[in-house]
């Protein structure tokens, strides 16, 4: 008969993998998801400022445009 422990069940990696190598991928698609989500949100912008809004591609990588962007986001 097998004994039965007292405290939670050890955490043990899958056989041939280690615990690091598990937190390394993490933190790799995680990486990928803000990259993506990040070239989303400027690839919107743009089409969104240049396309759509007839602006200047020029126009797009101004600051106080990018200034003006972040100052309505933050009034909603």
């Amino acid at each position: 008969m097998p004994q039965a422990t007292s405290g939670p069940p050890s955490r043990t990696p899958p056989q041939g993998r280690s615990p690091r190598r598990q937190i390394r991928w993490g933190r790799v698609a995680a990486l990928a998801v803000l990259l993506v989500w990040t070239l989303a949100f400027v690839g919107g912008v743009f089409l969104g400022y240049v396309v759509f809004g007839k602006g200047s591609v020029l126009g797009f990588f101004s600051g106080s445009t990018w200034g003006h962007l972040f100052r309505f986001l933050t009034s909603l």
